[in-house]
């Protein structure tokens, strides 16, 4: 298997994990009518939405010669792909029963968003400088999810 075919199909993991994210926070804003629940998870809708086109830029763009061969780390990654929250195609059908409370929602979030961060550390490694400083902003931008659902969890618990 090809360094570059390894790359191109973790950019592709990459792809559906915000796909997957932004569908989830789009059913979440259907489970909770409250504005300041749809306001947060619409935000991260938009980012995940966001984070998708960068991906696939990267996908568009990538050559040969912005390959690292690692086939320890490829196969690390692959294996976290398939254990992330966000792997199972059937996640939202089991997730959003109707019953969910707000928090138990939050918690779920805050799972993936810190899955999502660890596998694209990783991730960062195995791309050109130009595609590593991409993935490195929606690092930086996905521990501010990370912050805003803390935060926002913190305060639902002090009311």
């Amino acid at each position: 298997m090809s360094a570059l075919f390894v790359i191109t199909e973790l950019l592709e993991f990459a792809i559906k994990i915000e796909q997957a994210g932004y569908r989830f926070y789009v059913e979440a804003i259907k489970q909770n009518p409250d504005r300041e629940v749809v306001n947060l998870f619409q935000y991260l809708a938009d980012e995940e939405f966001k984070h998708e086109m960068v991906f696939k830029a990267l996908l568009e763009t990538l050559t040969a010669s912005g390959v690292k061969p690692a086939a320890e780390k490829s196969a690390f990654l692959k294996k976290m792909f398939s254990s992330h929250p966000l792997a199972d195609p059937q996640l939202l059908s089991r997730v959003f029963s109707g019953q969910e409370a707000v928090e138990e929602i939050v918690e779920m979030a805050l799972a993936f968003e810190k899955d999502s961060v660890i596998f694209y550390t990783e991730l960062r490694e195995l791309v050109d400088q130009e595609g590593s400083a991409k993935v490195d902003r929606i690092i930086r931008e996905e521990m501010g999810h990370i912050r805003k659902l803390v935060e926002f969890k913190s305060a639902l618990h002090s009311v």
